[in-house]
């Protein structure tokens, strides 16, 4: 995994795929500056969207994204930064973290987008010209 220069941030490129999951669960257990809380709350929320954005807004661009956590002025930050050409449209629907019923699949969809922003202090999704990114601050 490559290191920044920061002591307390590390970033990973991960495969946008179902074993990705496994190695972004590996990657926030690797951060030796989160106390047990917080790598627990990171790791819950984190799967979560890493599991919404390989199930709904894939393709993402070169099959891979960089997350990145950083802790700052003893803020937690989560990053995630991708492609995906579905992004703006998902990020749009998703905008005020509320539960919708689908009448035709007969289901609730964005329950864990909601428990993300609950396990968080803030949750913001962007879509851009040139990269997504999803920011969880902690």
């Amino acid at each position: 995994m490559p290191r920044r220069l920061r002591a307390a941030e590390s970033t990973a490129v991960l495969q946008a795929e179902r074993v990705g999951i496994f190695a972004f669960e590996t990657f926030v257990e690797g951060l030796d500056f989160l106390s047990s809380g917080e790598r627990n709350r990171m790791r819950l929320a984190g799967g979560e969207i890493f599991d919404n954005l390989i199930r709904h807004a894939s393709p993402l661009e070169d099959e891979a994204m960089t997350v990145r956590a950083a802790k700052r002025n003893g803020q937690l930050y989560l990053f995630f930064f991708f492609k995906a050409s579905f992004f703006a449209a998902y990020a749009s629907r998703c905008g005020d973290f509320q539960p919708i019923y689908d009448r035709g699949s007969k289901r609730w969809s964005g329950m864990g987008l909601r428990m993300c922003r609950n396990l968080s202090r803030s949750l913001r999704m962007r879509a851009g010209g040139i990269v997504d990114r999803i920011i969880m601050t902690f």
